[in-house]
């Protein structure tokens, strides 16, 4: 679990749990999910293969919840870290609380995402 959890626990400083696993995974996931995973799914659908698309729909939504959760729980404790040191050293914690409303945000956008898919799948 070494650099997964390395994030979970807040390991990671700030700019790592934002930049590489925030934004740049964030990113990968998007990008795969969107231009392979729904292209899939469309062809199985299509196909009239609506058990294999329903399962792949959960699994998509399954993804990209577990990563949301660990984005966002990583960058919460990264930015606690970084707002305690910061603290020590008589220095503004404010980027750690620009991070903290990042991460409330990016969980919300996941429900709101998740919501979505979940709507699709009454459609198959």
């Amino acid at each position: 679990m070494g650099y997964v959890g390395k994030h979970w626990r807040g390991e990671h400083s700030l700019g790592t749990a934002f930049w590489i696993n925030n934004v740049v995974v964030g990113i990968l996931y998007y990008l795969i999910a969107h231009f392979v995973f729904v292209p899939a799914i469309e062809e199985m659908y299509g196909a009239g293969n609506k058990i294999a698309t329903f399962w792949a729909f959960v699994a998509l939504i399954v993804v990209g919840l577990t990563l949301t959760i660990w984005m966002a729980v990583g960058l919460w404790a990264s930015a606690i870290v970084y707002k305690q040191h910061a603290a020590q050293l008589d220095r503004s914690g404010i980027w750690g609380t620009a991070a903290q409303i990042i991460a409330v945000l990016t969980a919300l956008w996941a429900l709101v995402y998740a919501n979505r898919l979940i709507d699709l799948l009454w459609d198959i």
